[in-house]
């Protein structure tokens, strides 16, 4: 059993043991309900240009429930987030639950960002340019909810980790063939 003065060391004024002073962990919470929004607007927005615009590719994507599943995805990703909002938003959950909670978002959103590697056909002379929006999303993310460094760290190797997955799947599916 810890000493208890090791106990008060840890603890900060307002008398939490998470790690982050409780006005922080405040200010995360409603910042990352603003971003769980904003997240869902976004993705609303391109993956509504994307299909109203008629990609030839869309064609290809297999259906379930006579739904393509990249639809599926998205209107998930969207729901989740705005899921995420409304939580956020509330105050029925602890800040400190719900910057952990953030933290599992904020993976399940790259998903959502980079599904489409899994069923989208990729062209074997596709060449990639710029910069993956998983990587703003990862960058932002951390600059949005803070978090201790062992938990943020963990999140940004996970959440990192998800493009490269989704394209190996993609490639076992046989939609991608990345040089």
């Amino acid at each position: 059993m810890p000493d208890k003065e090791i106990i008060r060391a840890l603890r900060t004024t307002s008398g939490e043991t998470y790690g982050l002073p409780s006005d922080l962990l405040q200010k995360a919470s409603r910042r990352l309900g603003i971003a769980a929004l904003l997240y869902a607007g976004c993705y609303f927005i391109a993956y509504t240009a994307g299909w109203l615009a008629g990609d030839p590719s869309h064609s290809l994507i297999p259906l379930v429930f006579g739904v393509p599943i990249t639809h599926l995805v998205a209107g998930t990703s969207i729901l989740i987030s705005l899921g995420m909002f409304f939580v956020a938003w509330s105050g029925k959950v602890s800040p400190q639950l719900l910057c952990d909670l953030g933290l599992i978002y904020e993976v399940i959103a790259a998903i959502g960002i980079d599904f489409s590697l899994t069923f989208e056909p990729i062209p074997p002379d596709f060449l990639p340019t710029g910069i993956s929006w998983v990587c703003v999303w990862l960058i932002l993310f951390v600059l949005i909810v803070p978090s201790t460094p062992g938990k943020a760290l963990i999140a940004a190797l996970v959440t990192a980790s998800t493009t490269p997955f989704l394209l190996l799947v993609g490639m076992a599916r046989g939609t991608a063939d990345p040089s």
